[in-house]
This record gives C-alpha cells, sequence and structure tokens, in this order.
C-alpha cells in the first residue's frame, strides 16, 4: 500500500500522537480504521459509529440528524494533507460504503451572490473540538487529547472557499467535524469561546448557520458517488475538492477494516 500511495504523493511518516495505536505492523504511516479487536479484546482501529445509509440509499446530508458525517481529512491541522488513501483488508456483507462529494462542481452550482459571501468566511478548525465531538456523539472509544496535546495543536483557520493550486479552480472546504465556528473576515473566537468548544464540544451557532444550511446543497446525488467496498479495492482522493464520508453497517456482527494512508504533498511536475 505505501508503494501504491507513494505514486500519488508524499506519503505522511507519523500518525497524529493520540492515534498511534492503530498503525498497522508498526508501520507509523498507515493507520488502521474499523472495528478490529486484538486477542485481549483491545481496540486497534479508529472506530467509529456511523449512521446506515436512509432506504432509497441516497448520501445527502439530513440536517435534522447531522448525518451522514460528512468531512475532509484533518482541516486542523498547520498543513492539511493534499489527500488520503484507502485500501479494504475486510468488508461486511452489506453497509460500510464510503461516499465522495465533488465540492468543486458544487460551488460551481452556486449562484454568484452567494459564491461571493462564501469567499468571505473562513472556518476555525480545532482537533481537540473535533475528538471531543466524534466521542461525544456516539463513538465513546475514540480518543481525544490530552490537555499538553491539546495545546500542540492549536486551531487553525481555512477558507471556506479554497482555489485548488494546481486546476485553479474554486471549491467549497471547512467541512469538518472540527469546525467549531465560520466567522468572517478577522473576526475571532475568545478565549472562553474556544476552551468550550476544545473541551465540552461545543460548537458556535454560525455552523449551524452557514455549514449545515450548505451541506444538503453539496452533497445532493448528483455531485456524490458512493463507493460499496470490497477487499483489495484501493481508492485515492484530492481532500482540497472533494468530501467523503463513512455510511453504517452491523458492526456487532461484522468486521470492516481499513487501512489508511495520508498525503503531505503532491510530487513536483
Amino acid at each position: 500500500m505505501l508503494e501504491l500511495s507513494a505514486l500519488f504523493g508524499e506519503v505522511e511518516q507519523e500518525l497524529d500522537d493520540s492515534k498511534i495505536h492503530f498503525r498497522v505492523g508498526g508501520l507509523s504511516s498507515v493507520m488502521r480504521i474499523g472495528n478490529v479487536r486484538d486477542e485481549t479484546g483491545r481496540l486497534i482501529s479508529m472506530h467509529t459509529i456511523s449512521a446506515p445509509l436512509p432506504p432509497g440509499g441516497s448520501a445527502q446530508y439530513r440536517a435534522a440528524e447531522r448525518q451522514p458525517a460528512w468531512h475532509t481529512d484533518s482541516l486542523y491541522r498547520r498543513r492539511p494533507p493534499v489527500g488520503s488513501a484507502l485500501y479494504c483488508v475486510t468488508a461486511p456483507p452489506s453497509g460500510g460504503a464510503t461516499c465522495f462529494a465533488d465540492a468543486t462542481t458544487a460551488f460551481a452550482s452556486l449562484d454568484e451572490v452567494t459564491k461571493e459571501r462564501l469567499r468571505g468566511l473562513t472556518c476555525v478548525c480545532s482537533m481537540a473540538h473535533h475528538d471531543a465531538k466524534v466521542k461525544k456523539r456516539g463513538s465513546p472509544d475514540y480518543p481525544t487529547l490530552s490537555e499538553a496535546q491539546r495545546r500542540a495543536n492549536p486551531a487553525q483557520r481555512v477558507p471556506l472557499v479554497l482555489r485548488h493550486p494546481q486546476t485553479g479552480r474554486e471549491a467549497l472546504s471547512g467541512m469538518n467535524a472540527g469546525t467549531c465556528a465560520v466567522l468572517p473576515g478577522g473576526a475571532e473566537l475568545s478565549r472562553a469561546e474556544m476552551d468550550r468548544c476544545e473541551l465540552e464540544a461545543v460548537e458556535m451557532p454560525s455552523v449551524e448557520a452557514e455549514l449545515r444550511a450548505l451541506l444538503p446543497f453539496a452533497t445532493r446525488d448528483e455531485f456524490v458517488v458512493q463507493w460499496q467496498w470490497e477487499p483489495g479495492d484501493f481508492v485515492v482522493w484530492d481532500n482540497r475538492c472533494t468530501m467523503h464520508c463513512a455510511t453504517g453497517f452491523e458492526w456487532q456482527r461484522f468486521t470492516r477494516e481499513m487501512w489508511r494512508t495520508t498525503l503531505v504533498r503532491e510530487w513536483e511536475e
């Protein structure tokens, strides 16, 4: 998997400290995702519990349920990864698909007034907020940051509209469980507000007003492809112009094991 991933860019060599025990075979560049446990029953994969797709199979975001959990990987980092790759080791007999949304075409389909307004907004993305929120909302095994890790990973500002450095096309960005506020221009959160976001998984009202209002449009069926995994499948994507989401399966009965690599930069032409 490492050799294949390296065809598309530079593979990150270290996992986040809070996820190091999910590495595959001692390799700090490959993370195990799913519901795999070792012989002692200890969880050795990053496990998030996702909702299954509704009847009809649409992955369009349902604001009332906050599902599916559409996102772009690791926007809370100082240098967000340019891409990610997944390799399927074991798949359940049904469910467990990954869905991908074309964030470039979605942005291009908006009216000009909305485009211009969104260009002026930035998202406050925090790793501590992300991990606390995932744990609070139904994934109790998800690791959260220690205070030292929190200090070492301060929140980042991410533009809501990102221009791709190679294609020049604009895409919706900032869609991540780590987004705790959407702010105009040079606006800032207070220290007390940031503490509530990171320690209590609180979202500022601007997330509801902007992101959750935008997601149902951005994940309409015409912008989305669903990938139903089979063992041996390998999928790579560009984080700068796509969003993705996991979908649920019967995790109490079946095993799903995926290996993930992260691409920190593309190769020069």
